[in-house]
């Protein structure tokens, strides 16, 4: 803490919060400027006649208290100070902001009631720490204290021990049975339980990570045997299907057993075939077939079969890949000899 003639630098300000905290730090304040009588008792006034020793003591009485009604106004804020404004003496100024936040003997009780009842149902969080507990608790037992309620040290102690979490089980019966818990400070039950807390949370550490390597090991290992696996059946699958098509592919009819058609489109593999019993759709000869009439016809109107041409059906089928179109030649009335294509 700095200081500037003797006036330090950093002074808590009251803002209508947390009297009692306040109040605290402003005794040590008053204490160590050595005006904290005039704060609580006020000094003397000037009666008739003073002496001149009587002066020089009254001058330097009212130089204190004025000096701890400037420590006054330095430490609150505006809207404090609007009610100590019209204060002339230290005394009277803070006899104000204690009848204003510090409450009376009536508001004090009940304060102290509601104070009580919260004191007794707090209890230690499972996620919050040592030190951040007993802070908690301390700031209550302050409040409780300030109020006017009696706490002991054994007291709170025996609190902290019947309000912790179960993980600090088995130190609490030990402390219970090796120690005697009126001689028991506070701060040493603190550092016991700390060493405590700090031990069981480097074993909760070591067996997370624990946990996370065999759980990274047992989801490779599932990995690997997923992976094996689709595998294994892919190739299984892929291997039932080539059998399935090599046997439907022998298993696929003959060409002879379609009347005039062309087993090279049916086929998955070129075959030897008997052409002997192939018949052809347009000459309905047996030996070729439908595209190769022509060729097994000589170009001319040898092996015409009797049927007359306006009776005769003709299959036209090209080498490409696309199906077979029928086409069907008619007569006209008229006795004209020229054939109709209908598609």
């Amino acid at each position: 803490m700095g200081s500037n003639g003797n006036i330090p630098a950093n002074l808590p300000i009251f803002d209508g919060k947390n009297w009692d905290q306040w109040c605290s730090k402003m005794r040590v304040i008053f204490n160590f400027q050595e005006v904290g009588d005039y704060v609580d008792g006020g000094y003397a006034q000037l009666g008739e006649n003073p002496t001149e020793a009587q002066r020089t003591a009254h001058k330097a009485a009212k130089k204190n208290d004025q000096k701890a009604l400037f420590y006054i106004h330095q430490c609150v804020n505006s809207k404090v100070f609007d009610k100590i404004s019209e204060s002339k003496t230290s005394k009277e100024a803070w006899d104000l902001l204690t009848k204003y936040y510090g409450g009376d003997s009536k508001v004090k009780k009940v304060r102290l009631q509601s104070l009580r009842r919260q004191y007794e149902l707090l209890q230690m969080k499972s996620d919050e720490s040592i030190a951040d507990y007993l802070s908690r608790l301390g700031s209550f037992t302050s409040q409780m204290k300030s109020n006017g309620e009696d706490l002991t040290e054994q007291s709170i102690v025996e609190k902290v021990l019947r309000t912790l979490t179960p993980k600090f089980d088995m130190i609490v019966v030990a402390i219970e049975e090796t120690k005697d818990l009126s001689q028991l400070k506070l701060e040493d039950l603190q550092s016991t339980l700390e060493a405590r807390e700090l031990r069981v949370t480097d074993r909760e550490a070591e067996t997370e990570i624990e946990r996370a390597l065999m759980a990274q090991s047992k989801k490779g290992s599932f990995d690997d045997k997923k992976k094996k696996w689709k595998k294994g059946k892919f190739k299984s699958q892929k291997e039932n299907f080539s059998s399935k098509e090599k046997s439907d592919l022998e298993d696929r009819p003959e060409p002879s057993s379609t009347r005039g058609g062309d087993s090279r489109k049916f086929s998955g593999k070129k075959k030897t075939t008997d052409r002997s019993q192939v018949q052809c759709f347009r000459c309905e000869k047996f030996g070729h077939y439908a595209y190769e009439y022509k060729k097994f016809r000589g170009g001319s109107n040898k092996g015409k079969t009797p049927k007359k041409a306006e009776e005769e059906a003709n299959l036209v089928q090209d080498d490409s890949d696309s199906d077979p179109v029928m086409l069907m030649a008619t007569t006209c009335e008229s006795g004209k000899d020229s054939e109709v294509w209908y598609f």
